[in-house]
């Protein structure tokens, strides 16, 4: 028996279109849920911008601006901030699903264009007026931390082995998850929790590089409602660094399509039949090897998770708002501002 032979499964994919669909998002559904994201983010301490080069302090500073203007939680309204190069002013654009973003980024550009030449005190006063409107203007993402906040101590709460050492701690943490709706408060609170010493001991001691902990989530959501104080700093910070780049600055908007759903599943729609599709046709014979040792990979039923997640009608795909950005650089021909490339919330 051939090994590289085809062990076919169900009816061919005889739409040249779907087939390629199917090919293209197979390898894409595997991937999410092999790697799906989980744990705190990466946490840049640094936030002097004279330790840091340029490149880095502007990519920094577009995403800073992305994320202040993504006023909602989830990857089907992320936004994404690319600066355009212009002799008269940098043009800078906006790709998001909300026009309110546009007004927004408008109104934090201006305010970083007024800060240049004040002294220490009033650059204080237009951080905090930065952060306090952005995060007004992001209740909604607010809402949704904080209830993940929740839920996940909940069940980290419950998980805990011994609270022995940890009970000033899981008290200030529960005060933090039942503050009342004030989302400057809870931003405040979540701020000073961000560098505690014995939550980020006790989240170590308590999670695993190979299993979803609930205290990594909780860590995360810790950190994600506590980050605009500091993200508001640093956009002030490279403003007075660099004034030049916000002379006469000018937006503009690209709205972010709306998400379409996957192919629909059919008799190959399985793991081991996709595996075949990704590879060559000379290595065919590694399908088998290749599914038996993802089975093995996670605790959870991989194939189940396969055709569940391409079956679901909640499965969508969603352009990056990067991936537009970039596009519309690129066919149009626009330079990027110190050839740096967009940034994304």
């Amino acid at each position: 028996m051939n090994p590289n032979k085809k062990h076919k499964v169900g009816a061919p994919r005889l739409d040249p279109v779907a087939r390629l669909l199917h090919r293209f998002y197979e390898p894409m559904v595997l991937l999410r849920i092999l790697n799906a994201a989980r744990g705190a983010g990466e946490v840049e301490l640094t936030v002097d911008p004279g330790s840091r080069s340029f490149q880095f302090i502007w990519r920094s500073f577009l995403d800073n601006l992305s994320w202040l203007c993504d006023n909602k939680h989830g990857g089907e309204t992320v936004s994404s901030v690319a600066a355009q190069e212009l002799p008269e002013g940098n043009t800078f654009w906006l790709v998001s699903r909300y026009g309110q973003s546009l007004s927004h980024l408008q109104w934090v550009l201006a305010e970083l264009k007024a800060v240049r030449g004040r002294p220490d005190s009033e650059r204080i006063d237009f951080e905090g007026r930065i952060a306090v409107k952005s995060i007004y203007f992001s209740k909604n993402k607010i809402n949704t931390y904080a209830r993940f906040l929740r839920i996940n101590f909940g069940k980290a709460r419950t998980d805990l082995q011994s609270e022995d050492g940890y009970e000033p701690l899981l008290q200030e943490l529960e005060a933090l998850t039942t503050l009342p709706q004030s989302h400057l408060e809870l931003c405040h609170a979540a701020r000073s929790f961000a560098q505690h010493g014995m939550l980020s001991f006790l989240i170590e001691s308590n999670s695993s590089t190979d299993t979803y902990s609930p205290w990594s989530a909780v860590r995360h959501y810790i950190g994600r409602l506590g980050c605009w104080f500091t993200k508001c700093h640093r956009l002030v910070l490279t403003a007075c660094r660099y004034p030049q780049l916000l002379e006469n600055p000018t937006c503009q908007f690209l709205a972010l399509p709306e998400p379409s759903r996957l192919p629909s599943s059919d008799a190959k729609t399985n793991l081991e039949s996709a595996l075949r599709r990704m590879l060559p046709l000379d290595q065919q014979h590694r399908a088998t090897e290749l599914y038996n040792r993802l089975t093995e990979l996670r605790d959870f039923n991989i194939e189940d998770a396969f055709i569940g997640n391409y079956s679901n009608d909640k499965t969508k795909t969603i352009v990056h708002a990067e991936l537009l950005l970039m596009e519309h650089f690129y066919f149009n021909d626009l330079r990027f501002v110190g050839h740096t490339i967009l940034e994304t919330s």
